[in-house]
């Protein structure tokens, strides 16, 4: 529910360049929330969402946010639940992505498969710099 309601109060902000939403167990449905309302924010330039259950669901959400948005420049997606289902949809996002740089994703369960839909995706994406 707190994702939610942050999610709402973003949808009219436009100042908000850095976001920390640490270990609060948003899970799918507040990712889905939040991605959503980032979509089209057009100051947002950091989001981290280290801890936070987020799993395949909340991932294509996020992708589909990747898609979208042109400001964001560092994602930090550490310490979820994605697995490579996940990391496929975040690859798709970064097919068409023109300004994130950072892409953070220790601490997941990605095995060869993910890792490989990631680079094919990167082959495609000019301006990520790291990933790890």
């Amino acid at each position: 529910m707190g994702a939610q309601v942050l999610a709402e109060g973003l949808r009219g902000n436009t100042s908000l360049q850095f976001l920390g939403f640490w270990g609060n167990r948003v899970g799918d449905e507040g990712a889905q929330a939040l991605a959503e309302a980032l979509s089209d924010h057009q100051s947002l330039r950091w989001l981290s969402l280290v801890g936070n259950n987020i799993g395949s669901v909340g991932a294509q959400a996020l992708a589909l946010m990747l898609a979208k948005n042109v400001m964001l420049e560092d994602l930090c997606l550490e310490e979820n639940h994605l697995q490579d289902e996940g990391v496929r949809s975040l690859a798709e996002g970064l097919k068409r992505n023109s300004s994130l740089k950072i892409l953070k994703l220790s601490k997941n369960c990605i095995t060869y498969l993910g890792a490989e839909a990631l680079l094919q995706a990167l082959e495609r994406n000019d301006t990520i710099l790291k990933v790890w």
